[in-house]
């Protein structure tokens, strides 16, 4: 019951006609071009934070499409770099298999010239005695025909 009694008792404020004078008038007006004028300021501050936001979106738009392609550029670089050692391994893997053949090579080579050395000398003793041999003929057959 006393808040409804508390109520009743509230006054309200009727409207009150006041005549304003011509200075007052002028301070009222003057006071209302400032606020037109603040208004205005606000408009074009609140238009150009509009085209800084629009920037800044388009900036991390670009930003993330920036990123995406670093990372995609990233991956085919890995790629072709794997790719690039697979390759790089074959082509040591064939120099290796070439070298241990060219070893081989070497050693067959070594072991031909040894062997044809030895036929040569087996050639030159062959050769020293049949020319001996030949001598001891023609010797013989000068003895007989003397």
């Amino acid at each position: 019951m006393t808040t409804a009694w508390r109520m009743a008792k509230k006054t309200i404020p009727s409207p009150t006609l006041t005549i304003i004078s011509p200075a007052g008038q002028k301070t009222i007006e003057g006071m209302l071009g400032a606020e037109k004028q603040s208004i205005a300021n606000m408009q074009t501050i609140q238009a150009s934070l509009m085209t800084i936001q629009e920037t800044m979106l388009k900036m991390q738009e670009q930003q993330i499409k920036t990123q995406e392609n670093i990372s995609q550029n990233h991956m085919e670089l890995k790629g072709k770099i794997n790719k690039l050692e697979d390759k790089v391994d074959t082509i040591q893997q064939t120099m290796q298999k070439n070298e241990q053949k060219l070893e081989e090579v070497e050693l067959e080579t070594v072991q031909n010239e040894k062997k044809l050395e030895l036929m040569d000398n087996r050639m030159m003793t062959i050769n020293k005695r049949l020319e001996e041999q030949i001598i001891h003929l023609e010797m013989d057959r000068a003895d007989y025909y003397l």
